[in-house]
């Protein structure tokens, strides 16, 4: 029992860090944010898709990879982006 809670505490500090580091790109790159709150809904949705459904997988991969180089692409044009940018001075 002991261990195991040593597993959860560390478990809990790595995920934190992990949290820190994505919040500090999302605040030094804004324009990952609109990528991010995309892709990820998408990857769910799409996975979701294709285990309930048995379809092939060149179909969804090709129509999420043209979403995701849209969402890079026109991912610094979003409108959080003068939100996230840290005022300096």
């Amino acid at each position: 029992m002991p261990f195991l809670c040593i597993l959860f505490m560390a478990r809990a500090i790595i995920l934190t860090i992990f949290g820190l580091v994505i919040a500090s790109v999302f605040q030094q790159s804004p324009g990952t944010t609109i990528p991010c709150l995309i892709q990820i809904p998408l990857a769910v949705v799409i996975g979701a898709w294709l285990h309930r459904k048995g379809v092939s997988l060149v179909g969804p991969s090709v129509t999420s990879l043209a979403v995701m180089y849209f969402t890079v692409i026109f991912g610094s044009s979003d409108p959080l982006g003068e939100f996230n940018i840290t005022p300096t001075g």
